[in-house]
């Protein structure tokens, strides 16, 4: 009982052997009354952690798509195209899935405190959070009876989640829910503006999509955490969310129909965000004993890497816009469009680097696109991976029985 790493209810001596990141890799604890049962600690520095990975999460997400809402404003005034600046969120999906198997075996191997010294170029606040208030990898004793247990290394985690098939079916649905959500916030500015809404319009439904996902994740961790049902809370969730990605792709079908459009995009938020960390805690679920950050890892990757295929398939469906559509279109000023063409505007002689926004407008080469078959398509596959989902995902929660197991030794 000595190699536990577990803190008792009643006094006790604890020695620790501390490796190079400040974890404990050995405890010597003495038994309650000579063999009496652990009692496991919960610590407040695990705020301090969420927090760290929360302005973390926000510096990626203001790098990420903040083009997104001003799409075509910002092809026009660099006088490039819309796909470029697709690219602007595209490459942060690119790179996110070689780096994703990097981050995993970090954290594995060496821990949050080391992983986030990696990252300290783009997360200078979360570096500076981590190394002033993160002193340990892990906390002094674990908090829970599978958090005292031995975890797979992260090759061998990783050979023993491929071979996992409710995971991996797993890794194919919740990735291509997460990569539709990608493409969506990508291409968010150029849904809306030819059915008649301006880019303050796309960052309101993005923002709003993202506050009441933040709402439905905090709603549906209250319920999983009182009732432990995370495959119906996912599966349920899922399916509003692919209800709601279809009434949106039927809405943006026609003009005038914000109001509509942008309440099928907060549904999505709403049931898309609060089925993305219990997923993510399903998956260690049903991998355990394989550690947390190789199964999350693999999760998220397989988001990112099914995000550039899906954007890369809305870029090349994306249909020229109907010139009966022109006088509805908010993507740029009326009297300075190019509809239907992807041939450049020769700039006049007068355009230099000091023209005003304005005026560039009407010499750049606008290519305004209708994306409704790419939203037919996302919506497609969403009916796809959802029935893959819910009649064929099946698992049995392995870590909540290995720590019911323990409690009732």
């Amino acid at each position: 009982m000595e190699n536990l790493g577990i803190e008792m209810s009643t006094p006790s001596t604890e020695e620790f052997d501390m490796d190079r990141n400040g974890s404990p890799t050995h405890v010597n604890v003495e038994l309650v009354d000579g063999g009496g049962k652990p009692s496991y600690r919960l610590y407040k520095m695990r705020w301090w952690v969420l927090a760290t990975l929360s302005v973390l999460n926000f510096s990626n997400a203001m790098a990420w798509i903040c083009f997104a809402a001003i799409t075509n404003f910002t092809a026009a005034y660099y006088h490039v195209t819309a796909d470029d600046v697709n690219w602007l969120s595209l490459i942060y999906l690119v790179v996110a899935v070689p780096v994703g198997f990097v981050t995993g075996w970090v954290l594995d191997t060496f821990g949050i405190r080391t992983g986030l010294w990696v990252y300290i170029i783009p997360a200078a606040v979360a570096c500076a959070m981590c190394t002033l208030g993160v002193h340990r990898s892990t906390p002094p004793t674990p908090p829970t009876a599978s958090a005292a247990g031995d975890h797979e290394s992260f090759y061998s985690g990783m050979k023993k989640c491929v071979r996992n098939v409710p995971f991996m079916i797993l890794l194919v649905t919740f990735g291509g829910g997460y990569a539709i959500f990608n493409a969506l916030s990508t291409f968010m500015e150029q849904i809306v503006c030819p059915i008649g809404y301006n880019d303050d319009f796309a960052g309101l439904v993005g923002g709003m999509m993202i506050a009441f996902g933040l709402v439905g994740a905090i709603i549906a961790g209250l319920i999983v955490d009182r009732t432990q049902a995370f495959t119906p809370v996912t599966k349920i969730c899922f399916t509003l969310a692919v209800l709601s990605i279809i009434g949106m792709a039927l809405f943006t079908h026609f003009d005038n129909l914000g109001i509509p459009v942008a309440i099928f995009a907060v549904g999505f938020g709403l049931f898309g965000f609060a089925m993305f960390p219990i997923a993510l805690e399903l998956g260690v679920e049903c991998t355990y004993p394989v550690a947390e950050g190789t199964s999350s890892s693999l999760l998220q990757i397989s988001g990112q890497f099914q995000g550039i295929i899906l954007i890369l398939i809305g870029q090349f469906l994306a249909q020229p816009l109907n010139t009966m559509d022109a006088p509805v279109q908010q993507c740029i000023p009326i009297n300075t469009t190019t509809v239907g063409t992807l041939a450049p505007i020769t700039l006049a002689d007068n355009v230099t680097s000091a023209t005003s926004t304005t005026e560039r407008y009407q010499y750049s080469p606008i290519y305004i696109q209708d994306m409704s078959v790419p939203l037919y398509v996302y919506g497609g596959y969403a009916i796809v991976i959802c029935l893959i989902l819910v009649l064929a995902f099946r698992t049995t929660y392995r870590r909540i029985e290995a720590e019911q197991a323990t409690n009732n030794t």
